[in-house]
């Protein structure tokens, strides 16, 4: 049982290690633009927001992103945003 509760805990420790990385306009050039993703409607802060645009990255496949869009619309607390799927050069 110990081991099977460390094997959990390492996951969910480095799960995060995995994310999508969040490139700079001034590093694209190093990079491929794969396709685009986008969120809506997510609740909560920023970093809600973002952990779902990670999240969408990381099904396509991507390890690397360039936000295009993060906001909220009007006096809304729901996200969205899109982002540029990203591969290194």
């Amino acid at each position: 049982m110990k081991k099977i509760i460390s094997a959990v805990l390492l996951l969910l420790m480095t799960g995060s290690a995995f994310a999508a990385q969040i490139v700079p306009r001034n590093e694209l050039d190093n990079y491929v633009k794969k396709e685009r993703v986008s969120i809506s409607n997510v609740m909560g802060g920023k970093s809600k927001a973002l952990e779902a645009l990670r999240t969408e990255v990381d099904k396509k496949g991507g390890e690397y992103m360039y936000i295009t869009s993060l906001d909220r619309p009007g006096n809304s607390s729901h996200w969205r945003g899109t982002a540029i799927v990203l591969e290194k050069k």
